[in-house]
């Protein structure tokens, strides 16, 4: 017999059972539903059951909440209902039902069972998912001792709450090849479409031979009007057509069925979207014969269209190759798969035509056109730069003191790209890049050996010519009055110097930014040339730094003024912004002095532009005197801490008063050189000496 009000019994046992239990109700009316990590009496979470999809046919849309008894909840357009109805007074036993309603159908009366589980109900493309919190309560039934099981307990299963979800779910898929989501629902007031496939669930079960009942799911085949059944027992399948159906769940209370299904490609489709899985090609392939083979396996024409007045751009993009291999589930994807090794476009100007055009044919008539300036001016180039060589025989001045002047007036040149850019010939002797002037003395024969172009050669002969002239005359045998000399010498330091910018007109070009650019190990011409080409402005490399190999790897969007200082870094290089072109020069630029005055001694800017120094600094500078008698002949004096200078009286013939220099570092001489001094005018040398290059000025300031 039953004992009601066991909760007010104080029996020390079950009093602490019934704490326990109270305890436990309330863990699970106030835990989060987030806490349930398998759901609630389930093994399988209802991401296991029910999958979130991304797919075209999947809306993606899921919300979750806990329904007490009495309540409702709208989800997602679907109302849920619990009702509890009383079936006796005197038992004070429940039934829970719910309903669920949705804008143009609705499920009444699912009995919610006192069971673990997870079920299921679809309605107007709406998934409604719940599962039942049981407590379950021992009551006693008995006092009579010798009752088994200790004598009167029974297990009562009270339903608490319920845990649900919504989610949408479509109810028509159209597949071609694939099904991208192959968990589908089906129910009685909810059928499912796939292709010309109408899917439904009975309003009733279907008794089956031997003796079980199950609800039935009835396919139909709109083409055809032919119906096919599928009994709604877990793990029932049959094929329909091209599709395989599973039966994965059913709840014959919604008269609810979860099914997986599965397809096999429709090989009847042709052209952009039949199936291709089992094509491939190999890397490297030409595009003729990548499309070709695709377009006879899969039933479409292909069209080549050429680049506007270029009919040679359609065999371009012919034998432009696929640097991949190519595959793909359906010929669209196998043709999105092709990665050209020259920019081309693909568009399907219908499902069974393709029109292939060569994009990137516009960048290679500009690489023709700068290939064709190339040659053109590497032609010219060749033409004003033809060496010739010439021999110069000396009767009054060495070779050697020939050279030393003539060596200043050699000149290195070098093609950089279009441009021709002109150095000093001294330091340039190793660069395989340049045309190099060149300057021999045969001391034996006291001759000088000159290679050069025609305007040097011309140079060369007016210079010799002088200096021949003014030692013709013979010193006098007779002794001539003792004569004084003052004589300014100052030893200067070129300064290398640049605009410190770049000049407006193309600075706006420098600052254009480079969405991304990687080169391994590449030849720093090549990339400072593919620079210029994305920028438009004339950036070329001096020749001593040719050679040299560059890489880096830009991710983000930069300038191209900071790429360039960047490998300008790198490579020990600085950046000469010139008028209207940009050089990297070798080296750093040298601060070491301050710039001097030229025209403190006595020089021009004309006397600076002959060496193509821009300013100086003064390592040293003395005023000496020296007569034209062996005692007081020569004079030597310090320059700076590195440099020695002598100076030796020679002779006199108006207006030259000739001597001989000598610049000395340490024990080697830098300079050996016969000055012919003009009053107030001053004589300059310049010397290279390593990577300093010096200027010697020598000034006659008065005669005594």
């Amino acid at each position: 017999m039953h004992t009601p009000n066991t909760f007010g019994r104080k029996d020390g046992s079950v009093f602490w059972l019934e704490r326990i239990i109270v305890t436990l109700i309330l863990f699970l009316i106030f835990i989060p539903l987030e806490a349930f990590p398998q759901g609630f009496g389930s093994g399988r979470t209802s991401e296991d059951l029910f999958p979130r999809d991304d797919s075209r046919t999947l809306k993606n849309t899921q919300e979750e909440f806990r329904l007490f008894p009495g309540e409702s909840y709208t989800s997602l357009g679907v109302t849920v209902t619990w009702e509890v109805n009383d079936t006796t007074q005197e038992a004070k036993e429940q039934n829970h039902f719910l309903h669920l309603k949705g804008p143009n159908s609705e499920i009444r009366d699912v009995t919610i069972e006192a069971v673990s589980g997870q079920k299921t109900a679809f309605l107007d493309d709406v998934l409604i998912y719940y599962s039942a919190c049981v407590e379950e309560i021992r009551m006693r039934t008995s006092s009579d001792p010798s009752s088994r099981g200790g004598g009167g307990f029974r297990i009562e299963k009270h339903i608490r709450s319920l845990i649900c979800g919504a989610m949408s779910q479509s109810s028509s898929f159209t597949v071609m090849h694939r099904v991208d989501n192959p968990r589908m629902f089906v129910s009685h007031v909810n059928p499912l479409r796939i292709n010309q496939f109408r899917l439904t669930v009975s309003s009733e079960t279907i008794s089956y031979p031997d003796g079980s009942d199950y609800m039935e799911i009835i396919a139909t085949d709109s083409v055809s009007g032919e119906t096919e059944t599928i009994p709604a027992a877990n793990d029932a399948n049959r094929s329909i057509g091209r599709f395989s159906v599973y039966v994965k769940s059913t709840n014959v209370f919604t008269k609810t069925v979860g099914l997986h299904v599965t397809t096999q490609p429709d090989l009847s489709i042709r052209g952009e979207d039949a199936w291709a899985g089992d094509f491939s090609s190999a890397p490297n392939t030409p595009l003729e014969e990548v499309l070709k083979n695709l377009a006879k396996d899969y039933g479409f024409e292909t069209e080549w269209l050429e680049h506007e007045g270029h009919p040679e751009s359609v065999q371009f993009a012919k034998e432009t190759r696929s640097v991949n291999r190519v595959a793909g589930e359906t010929v669209d994807a196998v043709v999105q798969d092709i990665d050209p090794s020259h920019p081309v476009t693909f568009e399907w100007k219908t499902p069974t035509l393709l029109s292939v055009y060569p994009a990137g044919y516009e960048e290679v008539l500009k690489g023709k056109e700068l290939a064709e300036a190339r040659d053109l001016a590497k032609e010219n180039f060749e033409k004003t730069h033809r060496f010739e060589t010439q021999n110069y025989h000396l009767t009054e001045i060495t070779s050697i003191t020939a050279k030393a002047v003539i060596d200043q007036e050699l000149r290195a040149y070098a093609l950089l790209g279009t441009a021709v850019e002109t150095y000093k010939a001294a330091g340039m002797e190793n660069n395989p890049n340049a045309l190099i002037e060149r300057c021999i003395a045969d001391e034996k024969a006291n001759t000088v050996i000159v290679t050069a172009i025609p305007e040097t050669h011309q140079k060369i002969e007016e210079l010799l010519a002088r200096m021949e002239a003014v030692l013709e005359v013979k010193q006098a045998e007779k002794a001539e009055p003792l004569e004084l000399y003052q004589i300014e010498v100052a030893l200067l330091q070129a300064v290398e110097t640049s605009v410190s910018s770049a000049t407006p007109v193309y600075m706006a070009k420098l600052n254009q930014t480079i969405e991304d650019i990687s080169v391994t190990d590449e030849d720093i011409e090549e990339v400072i040339q593919m620079l210029s080409e994305l920028t438009g402005v004339s950036i070329n490399v001096d020749p001593q730094a040719l050679g040299q190999r560059v890489t880096l790897n830009i991710v983000y969007s930069t300038p191209a003024i900071e790429i360039l200082r960047l490998i300008a870094d790198m490579h020990l290089l600085w950046i000469d912004f010139q008028h209207s072109s940009v050089l990297l020069r070798w080296g750093r630029k040298d601060t070491r002095v301050p710039p001097a005055d030229p025209s403190d001694y006595g020089l021009k800017p004309e006397d600076l532009d002959r060496f193509k120094i821009n300013e100086v600094s003064e390592l040293g500078r003395s005023i000496q005197s020296i007569t034209n008698s062996p005692a007081g002949g020569t004079f030597s004096v310090a320059m700076g801490e590195r440099f020695q200078c002598e100076m030796s009286f020679q002779d006199f013939r108006e207006p030259y008063l000739i001597v001989k220099g000598i610049v000395e570092q340490g024990d080697r001489a830098i300079v050996d050189s016969t000055l012919f001094l003009e009053k107030d005018k001053p004589s300059i040398l310049a010397i290279t000496n390593m990577r300093d290059t010096l200027i010697l000025v020598v000034r006659l300031l008065e005669i005594r």
